[in-house]
């Protein structure tokens, strides 16, 4: 509810209205104050944004002491008054208070986001500062780039880089868009050099951090691979008329109710990818770190000995080979939409590499091993797996906690990893694309979903192969992905076990 106090000054040639006011959050226990002040002078109108940008009421009537005074608040009332001075105490010459452009000009302030998108009706009176917005340099030919000065030169090129990773451009651009939603921000400066208007300009990799120095709303450095790159000091705004993630409407249990051990907690050198404690989701990745003659020993072992069958789309094209082992007595099928893999004992060449991947990078104990592997081949980098969640009723990864342990030999690929949206149903992935996050997967790294994660999050191998020349044959791959069987099919022998006892 509004409180009011009006108050005149006699003896100016100003009118004051001075407006004060509490305002109490619904249900809550700390008010927000709000104070306005209105002011009939040329130049302009203050508003609440004037008391607010002072700290409040106290601080504001501090800074104006030859015209307000603070009472204090009189009983019953719900706020303080703002009295004027008499107008003996005011020099009828001087003015009041300032207009709002001439304080706005001696106050740093932030910026108006209605003024930035064409929005703000308020013009000088709007106590936000009204910058004007980065805007594209126009496009030269090769003969007025060699008119321009040094200096001309100089300013072109960072108002064109400024551009690029302004709000109005990474609303609309959706390469600059994703590359500074992918790499925690980073836009490395080969792609930019590589952009039409930055090659018309004759830029180069020395003049970026020349043009960009003194600027304190972008920054130098590099990406994780090492390359140098610019990224701007806040996190870029969504592509208009992208769907943003809502927040978890019912958080899952925490790890504190429902304690789960992760493979960060048992191993060593786990970074994570996603860590969302709301949705108790998360994903870590595992930098190789044996012999790469270990890696082509074992990849040849994998792609000469397992039991592979050919994977094929409704349309009739290879998407990939797979093979599935399972713990003995287990004659579980593994369904991959309307395609089904037998499956087989567990071979000897596995233990090899269960023992190294499993105890010594993960650190888990025998008892905690996985019960059961699946091995998929990528002959080229155009199979792939596209979004999905590892849904299927063995191990009930959408119901309940599921860990899943995935190793990888071969070509380097790109695996991609984001969160579900409304419109996700099984057969039909959907995700928000905001929450994307990318990781290349090279030979011997490991990658973990635990968790939640198949409940709330969908991920994909990305087609195209990044590199991986160091191993035969480069454009394949292989990777080996543990489970624990919870759900055994009810034809299967260990189900009528697990029902027995």
């Amino acid at each position: 509810m509004w409180h009011e106090s009006y108050t005149s000054v006699t003896g100016t040639c100003h009118t004051v209205l001075a407006l004060v006011a509490l305002l109490e959050r619904e249900g809550g226990r700390r008010p927000a104050s709000a104070v306005g002040v209105l002011y009939s002078q040329p130049g302009g109108t203050l508003h609440r944004e004037t008391i607010r940008a002072y700290g409040g009421v106290h601080s504001f009537v501090e800074a104006h002491s030859s015209s307000f005074k603070l009472e204090s608040a009189k009983k019953g009332q719900r706020c303080p008054t703002i009295i004027l001075r008499a107008g003996t105490e005011v020099d009828a010459d001087n003015e009041i208070l300032e207009p709002a452009h001439a304080v706005k000009a001696k106050r740093s302030l932030p910026a108006c986001r209605f003024h930035r998108y064409g929005k703000c009706l308020r013009g000088d009176a709007c106590w936000y500062s009204h910058e004007a917005p980065p805007v594209q340099v126009p496009i030269f030919d090769e003969l007025e780039v060699s008119r321009l000065s040094a200096s001309e030169k100089r300013k072109a090129l960072r108002d064109q880089l400024l551009y690029y990773l302004s709000d109005e451009n990474l609303q609309h651009d959706r390469f600059f868009h994703d590359l500074t939603a992918t790499s925690d921000g980073w836009v490395d400066i080969p792609s930019i050099l590589d952009c039409r208007r930055m090659r018309l300009l004759g830029a180069t990799a020395e003049e970026i951090p020349e043009v960009l120095r003194g600027l304190t709303d972008v920054e130098l450095g590099e990406t994780e691979a090492g390359v140098q790159a610019v990224r701007r000091m806040v996190p870029p705004p969504p592509l208009l008329g992208e769907r943003l993630p809502p927040p978890a409407d019912t958080p899952e249990c925490s790890l504190v109710e429902r304690p789960l051990t992760l493979l960060r907690d048992t191993g060593s050198g786990w970074e994570p990818l996603v860590e969302d404690h709301d949705r108790r989701s998360f994903c870590f990745v595992r930098e190789n770190t044996w012999p790469v003659e270990l890696l082509q020993a074992e990849f040849q072992i994998i792609r000469t000995s397992a039991t592979w069958k050919e994977l094929r789309s409704r349309g009739g094209v290879a998407t990939r080979s797979t093979a599935w082992y399972v713990p003995r007595g287990c004659t579980c099928r593994y369904t991959y939409g309307d395609a089904s893999v037998g499956p087989h004992g567990r071979p000897e060449w596995l233990d090899a590499i269960e023992s190294r991947v499993l105890v010594e990078a993960c650190g888990l104990e025998r008892s905690c091993w996985p019960d059961c592997v699946n091995v998929n081949l990528y002959k080229d980098d155009e199979q792939n797996v596209g979004w999905h969640s590892d849904d299927e009723g063995l191990f009930r990864g959408c119901e309940q906690d599921c860990q899943i342990i995935s190793a990888s030999w071969g070509a380097v690929r790109t695996f991609e990893v984001a969160l579900k949206d409304e419109n996700h149903a099984c057969g039909r992935p959907s995700i928000f694309k905001r929450t994307l996050k990318r990781v290349q997967l090279h030979p011997g790294d490991l990658c973990s979903m635990e968790g939640l994660f198949q409940k709330h999050y969908s991920h994909q191998l990305a087609r195209g192969v990044t590199t991986g020349e160091e191993l035969p044959k480069a454009n394949e791959r292989i990777n080996l992905t543990w489970r624990r069987i919870v759900n055994h099919k009810s034809y299967c022998p260990l189900a009528r076990e697990s029902n027995n006892a």
